[in-house]
């Protein structure tokens, strides 16, 4: 009798939180810093977009950026699986199927937002502004939308602690600063452009720590990966 060789590795996923924590920091302060040296600006406080306009810094954030794009797509799909499985293990009563179907449309947003990362660091603004643009607006507002919706459907079916509801509330109401910051970016006036990279960091840091907040859910969780060995055994 043959059987397949099976072995199994646990990880706790929260792991992936502690590389956004640092990937995301690192990668910025990176990018301001050498554009400070090498590509100074007029503007006092540049935009993200601007520290990331120019060779080399260009190169080191879509590599950072990149990569923090893909953690948060699989961030967003475990968080989905946890809401799936607090649905069907919900004790009260309530509507399962419009549940799952409003889960999956709260991972699609953050899954865009993510992925419109990549886009942003990929497309600079000088090579290809209307690219870049566009993957900005669907970072912000997906990202938004995302943030929104998840708290909502936390609040209805998770135990998370007041602390952490109230944070993620908190940090859904700083975001709504991406709003100004897209209508001050075109004013000509420096300090509207000043005021107006100062509500892009602050929204978006938002979003990134947001998902870092998942730490109290994803710390008592194991993801179970198999490895199938396709050299059989035999007992």
């Amino acid at each position: 009798m043959t059987i397949p060789l099976t072995t199994t590795t646990i990880v706790n996923p929260a792991f992936l939180l502690w590389i956004i924590v640092i990937l995301v920091p690192v990668t910025l302060i990176t990018t301001y810093t050498m554009t400070d040296e090498l590509h100074p600006d007029s503007q006092i406080i540049p935009f993200i977009s601007s520290s990331i306009n120019n060779a080399p810094e260009s190169c080191i954030g879509s590599y950072g950026l990149s990569i923090a794009s893909f953690i948060m797509v699989i961030v967003t799909l475990i968080k989905y699986l946890i809401i799936k499985d607090n649905i069907i293990n919900y004790e009260g009563e309530i509507n399962q199927e419009s549940k799952m179907k409003f889960n999956k449309f709260i991972a699609s947003m953050g899954i865009i937002s993510a992925f419109s990362l990549n886009g942003v660091a990929s497309f600079q603004y000088r090579n290809a502004s209307v690219p870049h643009l566009i993957f900005a607006a669907l970072f912000f507002i997906c990202g938004f939308i995302f943030i929104l919706t998840q708290t909502i459907i936390d609040d209805q079916i998770s135990n998370n602690p007041n602390r952490i509801k109230n944070i993620r509330k908190i940090l859904i109401c700083i975001c709504c600063l991406f709003i100004p910051y897209v209508i001050l970016q075109f004013m000509e006036n420096p300090i509207a452009k000043n005021i107006s990279a100062i509500f892009e960091i602050t929204s978006a840091s938002c979003i990134f720590i947001y998902m870092v907040s998942f730490f109290f859910e994803f710390s008592k969780v194991n993801l179970n990966i198999e490895f199938s060995n396709h050299n059989f055994g035999k007992i």
